[in-house]
C-alpha cells in the first residue's frame, strides 16, 4: 500500500533545490506524523536531490508516500542513466550518496520510467528511525546492473 502524502514538488535542477526538497520532506513528515524518521529522511533526500542536481540535470520531482510500515520517499528525474554505486578510496570527496541512503533506509531501489516516450527514473528510499552508523550498510546496497537500462 503507497499512499501519497500531499502534492509531489517538481524541483529546478540548482543547488538550492537541495534545502526546497529538504523543508518540502520535513512538512510532509509532519503532515503524516512521521517526524521520527525526519534526520533520515533529511539525509537521503539532499543526496538523492543533489544527484538529480549533478547528473539528472533536468527538473526533478520530489513526493513522500505513507506505506504499510512508515514511508517512501522518491526522487524523480528526467536522465535515462541509472545512479551508480562507486568503489571509492578513503580520500575520495564525492560518490558516497548511494551508499549513504542505503545507510539512512530500511530498503531503498531505482524504477526506470516506463517506455512511453519518457526518459527518466526514480530513485526511492524508506528512513529508518536510528540510520545505521556502523558503516554505509553494504548489505543494503541495490544491484543496479539486475535493471534494464
Amino acid at each position: 500500500m503507497l499512499e501519497l502524502v500531499g502534492e509531489p514538488l517538481t524541483i529546478d535542477p540548482r543547488a538550492q533545490g537541495v534545502s526546497v526538497a529538504r523543508r518540502y520532506v520535513r512538512e510532509q513528515l509532519e503532515h503524516c506524523d512521521a517526524t521520527h524518521v525526519e534526520a533520515s529522511a533529511e539525509l537521503g533526500v539532499s543526496e538523492l536531490a543533489t544527484n538529480a542536481v549533478l547528473h539528472g540535470r533536468t527538473p526533478f520531482t520530489v513526493s513522500v508516500l505513507r506505506t504499510a510500515d512508515g514511508v517512501r520517499i522518491e526522487v524523480s528525474d528526467g536522465s535515462p542513466l541509472p545512479p551508480q554505486v562507486r568503489r571509492l578510496s578513503t580520500f575520495a570527496s564525492t560518490g558516497r550518496g548511494l551508499r549513504l541512503v542505503a545507510s539512512v533506509s530500511s530498503s531503498w531501489g531505482v524504477v526506470p520510467v516506463p517506455p512511453d516516450g519518457r526518459a527518466g527514473k526514480t530513485v526511492w528510499f524508506e528512513p529508518v528511525e536510528e540510520p545505521d552508523d556502523s558503516g554505509f550498510a553494504p548489505e543494503l546496497l541495490l544491484d543496479l546492473d539486475a535493471h534494464a537500462w
